[in-house]
């Protein structure tokens, strides 16, 4: 499979993403060995007009996976993105890269959820229409 990963210079490169800290290990015959999680949950929707993506925690990257799902659907408009963005105590190159994703981009909302922190959502909130997520949230495409 391949992934998008935006770099520094708001280019593109075609390479897995191995960027993450491993959040979780598994045991081999040496010991534990990282598992850094390279798969994500997905669901990526055509609406009438746009496209709306459904993240898990976005371990392979919340712009690695709108990038995936844009080409997997031929469709370059994004109208909204919904879960997990992985932005926990993100390096100051990582949330950069992914605030000039997000510009570029140009959804008409995103909610970000779990596995992202106060100060990434406050961050993000600079270049897009970043909406509250809760339990009985209701969103009609």
């Amino acid at each position: 499979m391949r992934l998008t990963v935006l770099v520094d210079n708001n280019t593109f490169i075609d390479q897995y993403f191995i960027g993450e800290p491993a959040v979780s290990y598994y045991i081999e015959a040496n010991g534990f060995v990282p598992d850094f999680l390279l798969d994500s949950s997905v669901l990526v929707y055509r609406s009438s007009n746009r496209l709306v993506i459904v993240t898990g925690c976005s371990h392979s990257g919340i712009c690695n996976i709108a990038e995936y799902g844009r080409e997997i659907l031929k469709e370059k408009r994004v109208l909204d993105i919904i879960g997990g963005f992985h932005l926990l105590n993100p390096s100051t190159d990582q949330i950069k890269g992914t605030k000039n994703y997000f510009k570029e981009l140009f959804p008409s909302a995103i909610h970000a959820c779990h596995c992202t922190d106060l100060k990434s959502k406050i961050s993000l909130t600079g270049v897009t229409n970043l909406h509250e997520v809760g339990i009985g949230l209701v969103l009609n495409y």
